[in-house]
């Protein structure tokens, strides 16, 4: 199995179904795609990703619940510890062409998450 360091803590990819008491648990993903210049922000989308992977028996970490008028780089600043703790990253339609969720993507790479990529 892959493992990564983060911030000087050895971790084994958590395969998905290993919480952190120990126990068994469901699979946490992260939500990632564009939001920026998008009617609403784009969160109808993430929601309905949400309720879809919700249906899949994961932990839908969602970053559209965040609330308004936070700068970029604040929202990256709690967004991407949200991808650290994740088991996979789904990256919605239209990610290649948003800067957050780039961000987001090579970061899950560069740790070995899975990625699933919305069709």
């Amino acid at each position: 199995m892959a493992s990564f360091t983060i911030y000087g803590r050895h971790d084994k990819a958590r395969g998905g179904n290993q919480n952190d008491r120990g126990g068994i648990g469901l699979k946490k993903i992260y939500i990632a795609g564009p939001m920026t210049g998008l009617p609403e922000f784009n969160k109808p989308q993430f929601f309905k990703a949400e309720f879809k992977l919700k249906c899949e028996n994961y932990t839908v970490l969602n970053p559209a619940i965040l609330p308004d008028g936070l700068e970029h780089h604040e929202y990256m600043e709690i967004c991407l510890p949200m991808v650290r703790v994740s088991d996979a990253v789904y990256m919605l339609k239209g990610w290649e062409r948003s800067r957050g969720a780039n961000m987001e993507h090579d970061y899950a790479m560069d740790i070995g998450l899975e990625v699933i990529y919305e069709c």
